[in-house]
């Protein structure tokens, strides 16, 4: 049996590095409004944590999917946990995990300290985590800085760059820099003082987002899971393509080889296996991005790595809703915010509305 959770302030979190971390009211809002869709890949007698259960099942339903699983609150499972546990061997799911995270669920449910990970696993994902062990393990034009005076000479030979967090968020951490830009220099002196460091990487002409999906196994070996194509506006997520897989390749001919994305996925597959075995078990995902090599953007660079996400993604809940069948329609899955709350929706590439949550 497992219990997940859907924790979606988990960068924020790990930027924060605390115990009592408070995620900002709309990273609140968005785990609330979206704690169902564990549902969407969890197993069969499974428990996802949420806030509201009718809300829970309603959301699942009118996205056509049966309910397997068994929503219950942080209170319920408490006070219930021998009964609903048992003797059961219980895993425990998250997102994605933090110190922040950990104390929440110890605290709220004490039974479950004995099913959490230790700090020292904890302080092991952060660091694979951080755009520090990015740069220096899967980037190969980024530039990681200790000081003003570092960003000031990286910053000047780039000319156009982006100055990253070591840790950020759907857009947050990040700046982009013209040399000479005394307010970002500022604020890269700012992060630096909190945060130890800062990433500094070439300013590229993006033309298309995607990623690699993974999963790491207990014994240590790493298992791709597929390709995620999305869209980001300054930086935050937009949406989701679902299409099957060789539907998913097809559309990057334009721009990548199948023969490249096989050796791109390999790399990483050595590189994370070396890195994760005997530390953390679960998914993640490499975001990389196509770029425009000329203003004419006929010819295309690859970054095969924008950032490491050590947690579950927006990629492989596509994943999950996506059809295994080549022949079918694709369609966009996407998170949208009515003004009071967030929405999973899953829309016909003709952009008429099909599903709604």
């Amino acid at each position: 049996m497992t219990l997940h959770i859907f924790n979606p302030e988990h960068d924020l979190a790990l930027a924060a590095n605390k115990k009592g971390f408070t995620a900002p009211h709309a990273a609140r809002e968005l785990r609330s409004d979206l704690a169902f869709i564990p549902a969407l890949w969890a197993k069969e007698g499974d428990l996802v944590l949420v806030d509201d259960i009718d809300l829970a099942i309603q959301r699942v339903k009118r996205l056509g999917y049966s309910i397997v699983v068994e929503f219950l609150t942080i209170d319920q499972l408490s006070e219930h946990f021998d009964e609903i546990v048992g003797e059961k061997n219980l895993q425990v799911c998250a997102w994605g995990w933090d110190l922040s995270l950990k104390y929440q669920l110890q605290t709220k449910c004490p039974q479950l300290a004995h099913y959490l990970p230790s700090d020292t696993t904890l302080e092991k994902i952060r660091k694979v985590s951080s755009r520090e062990w990015a740069v220096e393990h899967l980037q190969k034009y980024s530039k990681y800085c200790f000081s003003l005076e570092s960003v000031k000479e990286v910053t000047s030979q780039m000319k156009k760059s982006v100055l990253k967090a070591p840790w950020s968020s759907s857009g947050r951490g990040i700046r982009f820099h013209i040399d000479g830009d005394e307010l970002q220099l500022r604020w890269a002196d700012n992060v630096i003082r909190k945060q130890g460091g800062i990433a500094v990487e070439p300013m590229y002409s993006r033309v298309k987002d995607f990623g690699m999906e993974f999963e790491a196994h207990a014994d240590g070996h790493i298992e791709y899971c597929g390709l995620s194509l999305f869209d980001t506006v300054n930086g935050a997520y937009v949406g989701n393509v679902l299409a099957s897989e060789s539907q998913k390749i097809k559309m990057m001919e334009p721009y990548i080889s199948k023969d490249r994305l096989i050796d791109i996925q390999n790399r990483i597959i050595q590189v994370m296996q070396k890195e994760l075995k005997n530390v953390y078990v679960g998914v993640f995902g490499v975001d990389m991005m196509v770029y425009a090599l000329s203003e004419s953007a006929e010819e295309y660079g690859i970054n095969e790595c924008v950032e490491v996400n050590l947690r579950r993604t927006m990629g492989h809940v596509a994943l999950a809703l996506s059809p295994e069948d080549s022949n079918s329609r694709p369609k966009v899955m996407s998170v949208n915010f009515d003004g009071s709350h967030y929405h999973l929706k899953v829309l016909a590439t003709n952009n008429r509305e099909e599903e709604d949550n």
